[in-house]
């Protein structure tokens, strides 16, 4: 079964790999902060995604376009999320690395 054709404006599916990497990781960093009860949570949360927005030079409404058609067809979302996870796995793996240099390095 073939794909079905991007409308235009899509955001390309390497870009969206990026862009949910780095929003996943926001919510991550989001959900700490709501967790220790900052009360700049939202905050940080709104102007992480600006900046993410910035980044890719994209817009809410692109990334939100992009998002329901990639979410609305498995053929497409499937191997973006397969490389969100592992993008997201290699930065897990990168800070554990970097927190257990920095404690040998305290003691």
């Amino acid at each position: 079964m073939s794909k079905p054709p991007k409308p235009k404006g899509i955001i390309p599916e390497d870009t969206m790999v990026l862009m949910l990497t780095d929003i996943h990781f926001l919510e991550g960093v989001f959900f700490s902060i709501q967790v220790a009860g900052m009360d700049t949570a939202n905050l940080v949360t709104y102007k992480g995604y600006n900046t993410v927005f910035a980044k890719y030079k994209t817009t809410p409404e692109q990334f939100k376009k992009s998002w329901t058609f990639y979410m609305a067809h498995p053929e497409y979302s499937d191997p973006i999320y397969e490389k969100v996870v592992e993008n997201i796995t290699i930065l897990q793996t990168e800070s554990v690395k970097k927190q257990k240099a920095a404690k040998k390095e305290s003691n």
